[in-house]
């Protein structure tokens, strides 16, 4: 499996690092100056060159980075009320994720569902969701 399937997208990153979620992951969406663009990076590898170019730059680095966290990561920062399932689709035989908020303490009532193609994304996306309405603080 690609490392991409197994992080949160570019988009959903950013929404994660707007909302305040701590930029510290394995692996980091990174841009600056003689990128067309942002490409996926192992932090022990873009670490030490964000902070030297902070270091010689100041506040002229053009380095940007967000964290693209891992499928791991993003379990850690969800609730134990948050369950994540794969299943197939019955028209086409895909894989599809959801990721559902049950509500505390009944497992048979549920209170959000979302679906995406991957588990990282579909983490992510429960991750914004509760941090939008206010349902857990990190």
């Amino acid at each position: 499996m690609k490392i991409k399937q197994q992080v949160a997208n570019l988009e959903l990153s950013k929404q994660l690092e707007k909302l305040g979620v701590k930029q510290e992951s394995v692996w980091y969406w990174a841009t600056g100056k003689a990128m067309k663009g942002y490409e996926l990076f192992l932090g022990e590898k873009i670490l030490p060159d964000y902070e030297e170019c902070k270091k010689l730059w100041k506040k002229e680095c053009t380095w940007k980075l967000v964290s693209a966290f891992t499928v791991s990561e993003l379990g850690e920062l969800l609730p134990d009320a948050v369950a994540t399932y794969r299943y197939k689709t019955y028209d086409d035989d895909r894989d599809i994720w959801a990721c559902i908020k049950y509500v505390e303490g009944n497992h048979e009532k549920y209170e959000y569902v979302v679906h995406t193609k991957t588990e990282a994304n579909v983490r992510a996306k429960m991750l914004i969701y509760l941090i939008k309405n206010k349902l857990i603080k990190l």
